[in-house]
């Protein structure tokens, strides 16, 4: 048994050997870079930017992080110290395809010539933004929270797994909330795929194995209705801590008919019917919108086409839009 053993694990090794020898990567044995090197897994909130980043993501898209994995928002700094905006959101308020200077929070701050502190993460649920605003608003004791998502957000509420990554999710107990933690196996995944990833054999053999969770998966489907409760967490936020909360509901597409984002088999509703129903449910408790959705499809076409780019995020003309309804929001709550 032990020179079976023995010869196993002689053959990988000669096996791994031949691979580095072959795609001259003889001396590199550091982690696969796109393992764990740009987010952390935190059980309470899912995945998470790793605070001290310094990366080239894909061609002329570059990320800096700060303190808490929020993103910079480059070298210029706010004159006035307060007040302070905290956002919290997806990929749309993180800013992704554009630098740190061209998010719309960072924008925003220009405008205001105050600190926005952009705690936004890619992929993240309206589900998780709250949680993430719970987890910041009593460190950070912002004067004011954004909490931004787009349509496809609300859906996510009703997911265990997104875009391959899993995430904390809730369901619906006689009308309260129950939560549920992200899957064992994304946290034992997260824990050894750096490890595992060393390897360029094992790494070539097992790529998306390291690298997701599994595939999309419903763990029901009733979003807007944890998202709706979701508010009431917020609403008891704004009253604990004094922060004003501004709801935001950033456009995915030009237009709300558009489809960005595979359907739902077993829900025919859109996405923007879903956003809607949390949009009513924001008003019936007293909390703020911005619909940037309504705002943007008013434009003329050619203009809308504009404030999007390549993998459909906000272009820096977009992101510019968004920050002025932001700023426009702002002010109107005062």
């Amino acid at each position: 048994m032990r020179a079976v053993a023995t010869s196993i694990v002689a053959t990988l090794l000669a096996l791994e050997l031949a691979v580095r020898v072959w795609t001259g990567s003889l001396t590199s044995w550091t982690p696969a870079p796109d393992v764990g090197a740009e987010s952390t897994l935190d059980p309470d909130l899912g995945y998470v930017p790793r605070a001290g980043l310094a990366v080239r993501v894909r061609d002329g898209f570059e990320v800096h992080t700060l303190e808490h994995g929020v993103r910079s928002n480059g070298g210029l700094r706010p004159r006035r110290a307060r007040p302070v905006t905290l956002v919290v959101g997806d990929s749309f308020a993180f800013g992704d395809e554009v630098l740190d200077a061209e998010s719309w929070p960072a924008a925003l701050e220009r405008a205001i010539d105050a600190p926005v502190v952009n705690a936004a993460m890619a992929g993240f649920g309206l589900d998780q933004a709250v949680l993430r605003a719970e987890r910041l608003v009593p460190v950070l004791a912002p004067d004011r929270v954004v909490v931004s998502f787009i349509p496809h957000d609300v859906r996510r509420c009703a997911m265990s797994i997104w875009s391959g990554h899993s995430k904390p999710w809730f369901d619906v107990e006689a009308g309260r909330l129950r939560a549920h933690p992200m899957s064992r196996y994304a946290v034992w995944r997260h824990a050894i795929a750096p490890t595992l990833s060393r390897s360029i054999l094992i790494d070539s053999l097992f790529y998306d194995a390291l690298r997701r969770d599994g595939p999309d998966t419903f763990a029901h489907h009733r979003g807007d209705e944890v998202a709706c409760l979701l508010l009431d967490r917020l609403a008891a936020l704004e009253r604990e801590h004094r922060a004003t909360i501004l709801l935001l509901v950033q456009p995915q597409t030009p237009l709300p008919a558009e489809a960005r984002y595979a359907p739902d088999p077993d829900d025919p509703r859109s996405d923007w019917e879903l956003a809607a129903r949390v949009i009513e449910c924001a008003e019936a408790r007293r909390l703020p919108v911005a619909d940037a959705v309504a705002a943007v499809a008013a434009l003329p076409a050619t203009q809308r086409q504009a404030l999007f780019r390549g993998k459909g995020h906000n272009s820096p003309q977009g992101n510019l839009v968004i920050a002025e309804i932001v700023r426009q929001a702002i002010e109107r709550l005062r």
